[in-house]
């Protein structure tokens, strides 16, 4: 097994512990999965040690909370980038190991705010979201039979990215 990280070696390191403790070998690189090289890196380096892929889950993401007009367009490039673009670089870089299975799943994950935008002060997050839950639609038809693509959307999962907002009890009812 192998998976990525950005920003949090220490947490990499600790999933890792987990995995070998049940026996499995498995390693990790660092990757972002906006920036071109990286996932062209890490491809070099997946591929050197695994013959083929057969699931592929883009779980990277982060959360702006500016409403629309205070919203700059950096912040929107990089939610988009990481969120959206993300999907797009890790699928296309991978596809062929992918294709080198007999079989495949690839595992999209957006959000319920992709579906409803009910995110207070998300445009860029929700369009981006919204935007993986289309392409997931667009792969699994170009896809088919061999690899299944799919696309989980959840409400708030309580991690680092949404902590403050869960925290605080009329954001978590607002939202």
């Amino acid at each position: 097994m192998a998976f990525s990280y950005n920003n949090r070696r220490d947490l990499a390191d600790s999933v890792l512990r987990e995995v070998f403790r049940y026996g499995i070998d498995s390693f990790y690189v660092k990757m972002d999965v906006s920036n071109l090289s990286d996932v062209e890196e890490a491809y070099r380096i997946v591929s050197s040690r695994f013959p083929y892929l057969n699931i592929l889950v883009n779980n990277a993401g982060i959360l702006s909370i500016s409403g629309f007009e205070d919203l700059l367009f950096e912040e929107w490039r990089r939610v988009v980038e990481i969120n959206f673009t993300g999907v797009f670089l890790v699928t296309k870089i991978f596809l062929p190991l992918m294709k080198r299975a007999e079989w495949g799943s690839i595992i999209n994950i957006a959000s319920i705010a992709g579906q409803t935008g009910h995110i207070k002060g998300s445009a860029a997050y929700a369009a981006s979201k919204a935007g993986v839950i289309d392409l997931t639609r667009r792969l699994a038809v170009e896809l088919a039979p061999c690899i299944r693509v799919d696309t989980i959307a959840p409400s708030f999962i309580d991690t680092d990215m949404v902590s403050d907002l869960l925290s605080d009890p009329e954001e978590r009812e607002n939202n």
